[in-house]
C-alpha cells in the first residue's frame, strides 16, 4: 500500500492526465485499511470525505449477520453502523441495499422494449427501488450496446448528475443479489464508453476487492482499437486502479510487458504509478531486452512518450539536487545511455544539457556510477555541443568532472574504478574505436558502436585534461601486480592495461621502465593461464623490437632474472607457468627479430646457451599433456617453439607415458620412497662390484616416482660411467636405462652432453653434436656391446640427427642473400644442405652396419637394424645410395633378415648388376640371391633370372682371368638360387657348368706350372660339382680374393 504522501503524487499525475487538477478522495489509504482488516480500528481517524466512497461497501457489512456470537464482534458492528449514521445518505444507500434484485428482474421483463428506461431526470429523485431497478435495466441495455461505443452516451441513460455513490451501491447491489445474470466482468466493459468510467469503475471495484485483481487483469487481455473511446478509459481505468492498490502494478507491468503490445499503456503506467526507482528498474530492463517499447519511444509526438520525457526530466532534476551517493544515480546514468542508444530518443537543447549536467556531477562518489556516466558520455558524445560560447556552461562542467576525476583516482579509488578508467584512457590514446566499444559496451550491458568523428569532441576533452599519455603510463607502470594470477580472474586487470601501452610503446617513447614490473607480474601467474598474460607477453615482445618508423624500444627481461627462473627442481609447480612464460617471451622476440631484420643487424640479447639449459622438452610436454590449464599459452607457444625447436617437440617415446601420473608415482608397486642414501649405496655397490646389491637399489630407483628420479641424475650419471668402465651385469644395465630415458624424457640437453662424456670419455657439447651428430660414434666398444646402452645411443642419436636437420634449415631460411640471383642462391644453398645431410646419413648407415657385424651383439644388431630401417622409410633415396656405396657381403644377409624396408632394392638392384666394377656386380648377385631367399615372389624371379643372362653374357665376352674373381664369389649364390627357385633349376645348373668350364680352361692354359689340389680353379670346380650333384641348401659366403 501507498503511503500517504505517495498517494497524492500519484494521484496528482492520475488527474493531470485526465485534465482534471481536482483533489479526490484519497482511496488508496483506505483501501488498504480495508484490505488488510484494520478499517474497523481506524475507522475514526478518516474524514467522512475520505469513508464515502466506500459506503456501500460499509453498508453492506454492517447488515450482514455476525456469525462471531462474541461481545467484541457485536461492538464492531455497533461502531461500525454508529459511524455510518454521520452519513446523510445512509437510508437511501441502506434501502438500496436491501431491494429484492429478483423482482426487479421479473418487473424488468414485464416491460416491453418501446417503454425504454426510466425517463430522463427521474433517477436522481427516484425511490430506492426505482433507482436500483434503472440501474439494473441501463447496465443490461449497455451490454447490449457494448460493441457500439458511438452510441452509448451518459444523457442516454442518466438525464442529470447522479451521485456516484447510490450508483454504484445500486450496481453492487445487483452483482451480490443477482451474480449470475450481472457479472462483474461484463459490467466494467460496458460501462467503459461512459465519461465518468474511470471513477466509476474505480468506485465501484473499492467496494469490490475481491473482484480487481480479475478485472485488471481483464481490462489488460481485452481487445480495443487503439485509437477507440474504449481503448482510452481502459488506460484511464487502468491508471487509476492501480493507484488506489499498488500489488497490481508490477503483475500488470509484467502482463502487458510479456505481450509485446499495449506498449503506450505499459509506458503510461510507468510514469505515473511508479516511483524513480522503480521507474528506472523496470524501463532499462525493458531497454536491454531489446523490447518492442523501445521502438515506440522513438516517436516524440505520442502522449505517453512526451510523459516520459517529463518523468525523466523529474528523476534528472530531483537526482541532480540530491546530496550523497546511491544506487539510483548509476541506474539513471544507464537509462540514458540506453535511452539515447538502444531507444534512439530525440532530445531537446535542454535536455541535452540536464542530461550532460548530470553525467559529469562532482557531488556523487559512488564509483559504479562514475563508470557509468563516463561510459555514457562515450556512447552519447553528442550530449557534448560542439565550440560555441552557449555551450560554456557543459564544457566547464566536462573539464570540472575530468579535474575531479583525477585527483579522485591518485588519492582514493578502488582497483576496479582505476583500471576501467586507465583502459579508457589507452583506448581513447590510441583511438582504438572497436576496443573502446567492446569496453564501453561491457560496462554498460548493451552493444555500443562509435563513430569516430562524433567522438573527436569528448576525446580531445578527456586526452587535454584527464590524462595525458605520460601520466597514463607512470599511472599504469606503478600498478601493483595481480597475486596468483590465473584465469579465475575476472574483469579490468592491470595485465590489459600494460599490453595497450606496449601495443603504442608508450613507456619506450617516455622513457619510463617496465620490465621488472613484468618480471614481477610473470612471477605471480599460475595454472590456469589467463589469457591476457599472453597477450601481455606478445606485446611486450614486440616492443622490444624496433619498427620501420619507431626505433625506441623496451627493454627485455634481465638474462639473470631468467638464469635465477630455472633455478631449482625442474618440476615445481610454482615456477612452471612463470618458466614456460619466459620461454615463451625469449622465443616470441628471437621471432620477431627474425621478421623485422633480415640483415641481422639488431643482436639478440640472450645468450643461446640459456635456451639449450632449460628443460624445453619437460615444458613442451606438460602443455601437451595439460591442455585445460594451458589453452590460452599452447598455440602460441607450440608455434614458436616448433619454428626454433622442432626437434624438442614430444616424440613416440613421449606418448608412453603420462606426464601427470610420471609427477606423482610411477606404479603402484612402488616401495619405500629412495632417499640420498639409498642412492650412495648404489654407488657403493657399483664400486664393489656387488652385483647383487646393486640390482637390488636401481630397481628401487626404477620404480620411484620421477621427482626422485630427477633427484638423483647425477647418481644415475656416476652409474652409468661405472658401467662403461667395468663389466655390469644385464639386470643392472637394463634397469638403468629405463630410469635414464624416464629422465632424458623431460631434462635438458645438458644432461644429454653429461650422458655423451660418460660413454665416450670425451667433452662433447650440444653445439658440437647439432653439427656432427657423427661425433657420438667416440663411445666406447662397450656401448656396442650392450643392447640397453646402445639403445641409450641410438637415442641420443635420433635426437641430434633432428636437431642437426632443424638447425641447418632454420640457417637456410634466415640466411641473407644477395639481392641478384636469390632464387639460384637459395636452390644452391638447398642443394648443399641435402647433399650434406645424404653423406652424413650414409656415414651413419655405413657405421651402423659395421658395428653390427664387428661386435656381433644379437641385440644390438636388432636395435640398429630397427634405426637403419627409420632412416630408410624416412628417406627411400638414402637406401639407394648405401646400396651404390656398398658394404660388405657378409653383412647382406643379416641386412635382408632385419630390416625391412631391404625389399625396396629389388626396383634398382639391376643397377648396380649394371655397374663395371666387379666387386659391385658380386654385391648386387649376392643383394638378389638374399632378397629372393626371403621374398620369394615374382619380382624376385625376374631379378635371377637377369643375373643368370648376365653371368653367361660375362662368360663370354670378358677374359677369364677377369671374370675368374667374380665367378669364385657367386657359385654360392647361385647354389641358393636352385633351392629358391626350383623351375629355373635348368638355366643355373647350365651357367655352374659354364664356370667349371672356365675353371677348367684357366688350369689347362697354366698347365706349364703345378696346380695343387688347393688352388682356386680346383676349388671352385669341386665347389660346382658338388653343387650339381647334392643341391645343398647350406651356403656361406666368403670373401672373394
Amino acid at each position: 500500500p501507498y503511503s500517504d504522501g505517495k498517494a497524492r503524487v500519484l494521484q496528482q499525475r492520475v488527474c493531470r492526465i485526465d485534465g482534471d487538477m481536482a483533489r479526490e478522495a484519497n482511496l488508496a489509504t483506505v483501501y488498504a485499511a480495508i484490505k488488510d482488516g484494520s478499517i474497523i480500528e481506524k475507522i475514526d481517524s478518516f474524514s467522512s470525505e475520505d469513508l464515502q466512497p466506500f459506503l456501500p461497501l460499509l453498508i453492506f457489512a454492517s447488515l450482514s449477520t455476525c456469525d462471531d456470537p462474541s461481545p467484541e464482534a457485536f461492538d464492531v458492528q455497533d461502531k461500525l453502523r454508529s459511524r455510518l449514521m454521520g452519513f446523510v445518505q445512509c437510508n437511501t444507500l441502506v434501502q438500496m441495499a436491501d431491494v429484492d434484485v429478483s423482482k426487479v428482474l421479473s418487473e424488468l421483463k414485464s416491460v416491453s422494449s418501446e417503454q425504454g428506461i426510466t425517463p430522463k431526470g427521474s433517477f436522481k429523485y427516484a425511490t430506492p427501488y426505482d433507482k436500483v431497478k434503472t440501474v439494473a435495466s441501463a447496465l443490461l441495455q449497455l451490454s447490449a450496446l457494448s460493441n457500439n461505443d458511438s452510441a452509448i452516451t451518459d444523457s442516454s441513460f442518466f438525464g442529470c448528475e447522479y451521485p456516484i455513490d447510490e450508483l454504484v451501491c445500486a450496481i453492487l447491489t445487483c452483482i451480490r443479489k443477482y451474480p449470475t445474470r450481472f457479472d462483474i466482468h461484463l459490467i466494467v466493459g460496458s460501462v467503459l464508453p461512459l465519461s465518468n468510467a474511470p471513477e466509476l469503475i474505480t468506485q465501484l471495484l473499492c467496494n469490490m476487492g475481491e473482484s480487481m485483481e480479475s478485472v485488471v487483469e481483464y481490462l489488460i487481455a481485452a481487445q480495443f482499437p487503439e485509437s477507440s473511446l474504449s481503448s482510452k478509459q481502459r488506460a484511464a481505468t487502468l491508471l487509476k486502479l492501480m493507484s488506489v492498490d499498488r500489488y497490481l502494478i508490477n503483475r500488470s507491468l509484467v502482463r502487458i510487458l510479456g505481450s509485446h503490445k499495449n506498449n503506450a499503456l505499459a509506458l503510461s503506467i510507468m510514469c505515473i504509478c511508479l516511483d524513480d526507482s522503480e521507474l528506472l528498474t523496470w524501463l532499462l530492463s525493458a531497454l536491454l531486452k531489446h523490447h518492442p517499447i523501445a521502438a515506440f519511444i522513438r516517436r516524440p509526438r505520442r502522449p505517453a512518450v512526451k510523459l516520459l520525457h517529463e518523468r525523466i526530466a523529474e528523476v534528472v532534476s530531483s537526482l541532480s539536487a540530491r546530496k550523497g551517493d546511491s544506487e539510483e544515480e548509476a541506474r539513471l546514468a544507464q537509462l540514458l545511455g540506453a535511452l539515447r542508444v538502444v531507444a534512439n530518443v530525440q532530445l531537446s537543447v535542454d535536455e541535452s544539457r540536464s542530461w550532460a549536467l548530470f553525467l559529469t556531477r562532482t557531488e556523487c562518489k559512488d564509483e559504479r556510477y562514475i563508470c557509468m556516466a563516463l561510459s555514457v558520455l562515450v556512447a552519447c558524445p553528442q550530449l557534448i555541443p560542439a565550440y560555441g560560447e552557449s555551450d560554456r556552461e557543459v564544457e566547464e562542467s566536462v573539464v570540472a568532472f575530468f579535474d575531479w576525476l583525477k585527483t579522485r583516482l591518485s588519492s582514493d579509488c578502488s582497483p576496479s574504478l582505476q583500471q576501467f578508467f586507465l583502459l579508457l584512457s589507452i583506448h581513447l590514446h590510441a583511438n582504438q574505436t572497436t576496443q573502446l566499444s567492446k569496453l564501453i559496451s561491457n560496462v554498460l550491458y548493451f552493444k555500443v558502436k562509435l563513430d569516430t568523428n562524433l567522438l573527436s569532441r569528448f576525446r580531445n576533452l578527456f586526452l587535454r585534461y584527464a590524462m595525458t599519455e605520460r601520466e597514463l603510463a607512470q599511472q599504469v607502470s606503478s600498478l601493483p601486480v595481480t597475486g596468483t594470477l590465473t584465469i579465475a580472474h575476472k574483469g579490468f586487470l592491470p595485465a590489459h592495461c600494460v599490453a595497450q601501452l606496449l601495443t603504442a610503446r608508450s613507456f619506450a617513447k617516455h622513457s619510463i621502465p617496465i620490465h621488472e614490473w613484468l618480471a614481477s607480474q610473470i612471477v605471480e601467474c599460475r595454472c590456469p593461464v589467463h589469457p591476457a598474460v599472453v597477450e601481455l607477453i606478445g606485446a611486450y615482445a614486440s616492443s622490444c623490437v624496433p619498427e620501420d618508423t619507431n626505433l625506441i624500444i623496451n627493454e627485455p627481461l634481465s638474462e639473470k632474472f631468467i638464469e635465477d627462473l630455472f633455478i631449482g627442481d625442474i618440476v615445481d609447480e610454482v615456477l612452471l607457468v612463470p618458466r614456460l612464460l619466459s620461454f615463451f617471451f625469449m622465443l616470441s622476440l628471437r621471432s620477431r627479430i627474425e621478421k623485422s631484420d633480415p640483415s641481422n643487424s639488431i643482436t639478440y640479447p640472450y645468450n643461446l646457451k640459456i635456451e639449450s639449459r632449460m628443460p624445453i622438452r619437460y615444458m613442451i610436454s606438460v602443455i601437451s599433456s595439460r591442455p585445460d590449464d594451458f589453452q590460452a599459452l599452447r598455440s602460441p607457444l607450440l608455434r614458436v617453439a616448433a619454428h626454433f625447436y622442432v626437434y624438442m617437440l614430444p616424440d613416440a617415446n613421449f606418448l608412453l607415458y603420462d606426464l601427470n601420473v610420471d609427477l606423482s608415482t610411477r606404479s603402484e608397486k612402488s616401495t619405500a620412497p629412495l632417499r640420498e642414501s639409498g642412492m650412495e649405496h648404489l654407488l657403493e655397490s657399483v664400486c664393489a662390484e656387488s652385483t647383487a646389491e646393486g640390482v637390488h637399489h636401481v630397481k628401487r630407483l626404477e620404480w620411484s616416482s620421477l621427482r626422485t628420479q630427477l633427484r638423483s641424475r647425477e647418481y644415475v650419471l656416476n652409474a652409468m660411467r661405472l658401467a662403461v668402465k667395468q663389466q655390469m651385469s644385464d639386470p643392472f644395465i637394463t634397469s638403468l636405462t629405463h630410469v635414464w630415458n624416464r629422465i632424458e624424457n623431460v631434462e635438458s640437453v645438458t644432461f644429454l652432453e653429461e650422458t655423451i662424456t660418460a660413454l665416450s670419455g670425451e667433452k662433447i657439447t650440444h653445439e658440437m653434436l647439432c653439427e656432427q651428430p657423427l661425433l657420438l660414434c667416440r663411445c666406447k666398444d662397450i656401448v656396442f656391446k650392450s643392447g640397453p646402452l646402445f639403445s641409450c645411443f641410438l637415442r641420443l642419436l635420433s635426437f641430434y640427427e633432428s636437431a642437426g636437420r632443424s638447425i641447418l634449415a632454420h640457417k637456410l631460411q634466415t640466411a641473407p642473400l644477395s639481392s641478384s640471383n636469390r632464387q639460384e642462391q637459395k636452390a644452391e644453398r638447398e642443394e648443399l644442405a641435402r647433399s650434406l645431410i645424404g653423406a652424413q646419413n650414409s656415414e651413419l648407415v655405413q657405421i651402423l652396419l659395421e658395428a653390427c657385424w664387428r661386435f656381433g651383439d644379437a641385440e644390438v644388431q636388432k636395435l640398429a637394424c630397427e634405426h637403419i630401417h627409420q632412416m630408410f622409410i624416412a628417406d627411400p633415396v638414402l637406401l639407394k645410395l648405401v646400396h651404390f656405396q656398398g658394404y660388405p657381403v657378409e653383412m647382406i644377409p643379416m641386412a635382408v633378415r632385419l630390416i625391412p624396408s631391404m625389399h625396396i632394392c629389388l626396383d634398382f638392384v639391376h643397377e648396380i648388376l649394371a655397374l663395371a666394377d666387379m666387386s659391385k656386380r658380386l654385391f648386387a648377385v649376392v643383394l638378389i640371391t638374399e632378397l629372393a631367399q626371403m621374398y620369394p615372389i615374382e619380382h624376385s624371379c625376374i631379378r635371377v633370372d637377369l643375373v643368370l643372362d648376365v653371368l653367361w653374357t660375362l662368360c663370354r665376352v670378358l677374359p677369364c682371368d677377369e671374370i675368374f674373381p667374380l665367378l669364385t664369389g657367386v657359385v654360392p649364390a647361385l647354389a641358393r638360387i636352385l633351392t629358391i627357385f626350383p623351375q629355373i633349376s635348368d638355366d643355373v645348373t647350365y651357367v655352374l657348368k659354364g664356370i667349371s668350364r672356365i675353371a677348367t680352361s684357366r688350369i689347362v692354359v697354366s698347365s706349364t706350372v703345378l696346380k695343387p689340389a688347393s688352388c682356386p680353379e680346383r676349388r671352385l670346380i669341386a665347389e660346382i660339382d658338388k653343387v650339381i650333384a647334392t643341391q645343398d641348401n647350406t651356403v656361406s659366403y666368403k670373401r672373394c680374393a
